[in-house]
């Protein structure tokens, strides 16, 4: 049994007992069967290497918890988008993935106040950094797995992503739909698209850039906008749509 899979409001839980993380597991809700574990999944490497205790870090639970991750989300959209095809299936599963997504969600739960860091990565403000709260996140995820297993590591996880697939489309519109394409072209054929500044007009403080995205001379897609970065993004999702990725 994973228990209740509803988090309890931070700032109503009895702060005692923080050496065993008895705070993060009423946040979470979820009772870890051996402690060690989640001791495991809270320790960063700065600590480990800084006090030399035989302390094992969490970047093996971060390896496991990232695979878990993935296979979660996937499974997920895989059934509750049974009409989208493979890449805005890509496009969410990058979304709700990302370092950026994980380090809310490490927020939501104050994770970062757990985590056990050296003296070093503590000055230079590691408990707060988006990269390392995604991985202590991930780690996490693991730990719940190794602990209780995979439909409880799950359960865990979609508590927070059911609300953001209400509202999915409000997120991917903003994907990276260069990096869709390149993983398209890399998959399929080894090698990148690239890309082109094929028009530019209006006045000077008005310009207006038009990018083409070819693949072997071809021409897959076009974009307009002011900003080349944006126009570059147009033509890249004007591409997919082509293709029909999106």
């Amino acid at each position: 049994m994973c228990g209740e899979r509803q988090l309890k409001n931070p700032a109503t839980v009895n702060r005692s007992h923080m050496d065993n993380f008895q705070e993060l597991i009423e946040i979470i809700n979820y009772k870890f069967k051996n402690i060690e574990i989640l001791d495991q999944a809270m320790t960063h490497r700065s600590y480990s290497f800084e006090f030399s205790n035989g302390a094992v870090d969490n970047e093996r639970l971060e390896f496991l918890g990232d695979s878990i991750i993935g296979l979660c989300i996937s499974n997920e959209i895989y059934h509750r988008y049974p009409d989208y095809p493979e890449g805005k299936l890509t496009l969410i599963k990058s979304y709700l993935a990302s370092k950026k997504f994980l380090a809310e969600l490490a927020n939501t739960i104050q994770l970062g106040k757990f985590i056990k860091l050296g003296t070093g990565e503590e000055k230079t403000g590691g408990r707060n950094r988006i990269t390392l709260l995604a991985n202590a996140f991930e780690a996490l995820t693991g730990a719940i797995f190794i602990d209780g297993g995979y439909s409880c590591s799950c359960e865990f996880l979609n508590q927070f992503l059911q609300p953001k697939l209400d509202n999915i489309g409000d997120h991917v519109n903003f994907q990276n739909f260069k990096n869709l394409l390149q993983i398209h072209f890399q998959k399929e054929y080894g090698k990148l698209p690239h890309y082109i500044i094929q028009e530019e007009s209006g006045p000077q403080h008005e310009k207006i850039y038009t990018i083409a995205v070819l693949f072997d001379d071809n021409i897959l897609g076009t974009g307009s906008d002011s900003s080349k970065k944006k126009a570059s993004q147009k033509a890249a999702e004007n591409a997919l749509n082509n293709l029909d990725i999106l």
